[in-house]
């Protein structure tokens, strides 16, 4: 468990009207802030394949988007407790966005159906990067106006955030999230895969010592690196297709929310560099994912093929070795097998006799024909 600060703040479903159009307008700069910092907040939950705020990749509710999104207000300027119910109310003093509930959904590569979730996941977001690129070229060339862009990248983010807010953000202010966007993946890449690295095993290890087990137990549950390089890569080798359209957006908003790395050193003294494979290829990435996931069913297949012959190769030995009636001398080798193959169980039982000299009758040598008739039973 870890305790967090807390900070007075609504929820989306408390802010309406004027009181949205002073959140997320962009006639102030306060308000363009939010619209930058929301198009970060919807990078980094791409990066986390955290569904649970915005249906960017993957669909969630609007009752998701209004638990996990908080505005932080100054308390001091509150004169009434009911104001903060009030939507249309522009008299409270908004400040931040603020997210919570956030959540790390990685897949896992230790099995096959987690790969294929993966590949599904990366193929969704490289259409969400494929989209936002397209809408800041056509800007960036000036092929169409600015009022007459659609934005279609975060066509289903407007609908979304309609209903809540009942407030039409317009195209200037969709394009700041864009932006947003933009400036939250390139945070991403410029700290690089060694960077977070270091930062995971530090977290990893400030868990309280009455509960260290516990949460280390969580948070290698929650982490998967190699799942983080993945979508790191493929964000970064967009970026390397698209630089001119980075810098364009960066210049937009005078890199504003950009963190600084390239002029800090790490620990071991080394200049951070954006982490770009340049031959990271996801088309191929999904041909290999094909082909392994082709050959690994083929592999069971085979193996299971093998696996019924040999059963049955062992079955009808098994019913070879079994003794007939009217063998005595198979009778005895069987009594052998039993007693060395624990599947196949002799049902053998004392046959009736009579004194010397005395014979059986009746019901009596009824029984005794009825016992001495040994067999046995094999268990498959």
């Amino acid at each position: 468990m870890l305790l967090t600060q807390y900070v007075p703040s609504i929820k989306l479903v408390q802010v309406a009207g004027e009181r949205a159009k002073l959140l997320l307008g962009t006639s102030n700069s306060k308000g363009r802030e939010r619209l930058l910092d929301l198009g970060r907040i919807i990078a980094t939950d791409t990066f986390l394949n955290f569904s649970g705020r915005f249906p960017t990749l993957w669909d969630s509710s609007h009752k998701a988007l209004t638990d996990s999104l908080l505005i932080s207000y100054n308390p001091e300027r509150v004169p009434i407790p009911t104001l903060l119910d009030d939507k249309d109310n522009p008299n409270l003093e908004l400040l931040d966005l603020m997210t919570i509930n956030t959540r790390c959904n990685c897949f896992k590569t230790d099995n096959q159906v987690s790969k294929l979730n993966t590949v599904a996941y990366l193929s969704r977001l490289e259409k969400f990067l494929d989209g936002i690129f397209a809408d800041i070229r056509q800007l960036m060339e000036q092929k169409v106006e600015i009022n007459a862009c659609v934005f279609d990248s975060i066509a289903v983010i407007k609908n979304y955030l309609s209903v809540p807010l009942a407030y039409d953000l317009t195209p200037l202010g969709y394009l700041e999230i864009v932006f947003g966007v933009v400036v939250g993946y390139f945070n991403i890449i410029s700290m690089g895969m060694e960077r977070m690295g270091r930062l995971c095993k530090n977290v990893r290890g400030i868990g309280l010592k009455e509960v260290r087990a516990e949460w280390v137990r969580s948070f290698d549950e929650s982490i998967e690196l190699e799942f983080f390089k993945e979508v790191h890569d493929l964000i970064a080798y967009h970026f390397q297709r698209n630089l001119d359209t980075v810098s364009w957006a960066l210049k937009m908003v005078n890199n504003t929310k950009t963190i600084d790395v390239f002029d800090t050193e790490n620990e071991e003294g080394e200049g951070m560099k954006l982490e770009i494979d340049e031959t990271y290829d996801l088309e191929a990435k999904h041909r290999r994912e094909e082909e392994e996931y082709k050959a690994t069913v083929l592999a069971e297949e085979a193996a299971e093929k093998a696996r019924i012959e040999e059963e049955m190769k062992r079955r009808a030995e098994l019913l070879l070795a079994s003794p007939r009636q009217d063998d005595p001398g198979q009778l005895e080798q069987a009594q052998e097998v039993d007693e060395n193959d624990p599947n196949i169980v002799p049902r053998t039982e004392p046959q009736a006799t009579a004194p010397e000299g005395e014979l059986l009758v009746g019901k009596d040598a009824r029984e005794r024909d009825k016992k001495s008739s040994s067999c046995c039973c094999v268990i498959f």
